[in-house]
């Protein structure tokens, strides 16, 4: 085991080829760990009182833990010339051209096409999946709200962990952008679940039910993500909401 040390308190700890970083919350009460799925690593919060050897057999104690959720979750895959993507469920390579005017973004069949200088190539792929998710899903929302008889106030898209949509009981939803990423079963079920939440902000058996009205992908799509929702992750898109903390 490695430590990068930082006065008494290491803020970097690497068991293996996991990589826990620490941070001190005035606050906090007791140690908290948790995986950070964009980065395939983990992050240990404390409380500003806690001596070095306390930390170190508390994560010792959660090597077993992190080890199977790090062997589950592929490692980051950069955004670069020649890597794959996937949008709407199908793998894409990512195909860059030199251009003089600007970025230009074109999706096919099989690549995702993108005219740009070599340094905005990471960027114009990030704000071409950020416009495709938000032009596929408001359309998408406002119909099935409208449908049901509900209004939707604002909604919004955020690179999300661990939900990949949210329902306030004030009629604002929001949704991970990556979603589009996904099938487009997935999609239309992400959706229909947080439309279904404006009439139930539950999940009781009303709530299913209307869920069910309004999609025919309720199985399909919570099953996927129970499987495949490591693979949304995966990408790894440098952004304000994806920069560790």
């Amino acid at each position: 085991m490695s430590i990068a040390l930082r006065r008494s308190l290491p803020q970097t700890v690497v068991l293996g080829d996991i990589e826990i970083e620490l941070k001190v919350h005035p606050r906090a009460r007791s140690m908290t760990l948790r995986h950070d799925v964009n980065f395939n690593n983990f992050k240990l919060s404390l409380p500003k009182r806690m001596s070095r050897k306390a930390v170190i057999e508390f994560l010792q104690e959660q090597q077993g833990w992190m080890r199977d959720l790090k062997d589950r979750n592929p490692d980051p895959s950069p955004i670069k010339e020649g890597s794959m993507i996937m949008i709407e469920g199908i793998d894409r390579v990512i195909v860059r051209r030199d251009g003089s005017r600007g970025v230009e973004t074109r999706l096919t069949d099989n690549e995702l096409i993108v005219t740009c200088k070599p340094d905005r190539l990471q960027r114009a792929v990030v704000r071409f999946v950020k416009h495709h998710a938000e032009k596929t899903i408001v359309p998408m929302a406002h119909k099935k709200a409208a449908a049901l008889g509900r209004p939707i106030m604002a909604i919004k898209f955020r690179d999300t962990n661990s939900r990949w949509g949210s329902c306030t009981c004030d009629g604002k939803l929001s949704f991970s952008w990556r979603l589009i990423m996904a099938p487009p079963e997935v999609l239309d079920y992400i959706v229909a679940h947080e439309v279904a939440h404006l009439k139930h902000m539950n999940h009781s058996d009303n709530f299913w039910k209307t869920c069910r009205e309004w999609t025919p992908n309720t199985t399909f799509g919570k099953h996927w993500l129970k499987t495949n929702a490591c693979l949304l992750h995966q990408v790894q898109f440098i952004t304000r909401d994806s920069l560790p903390a």
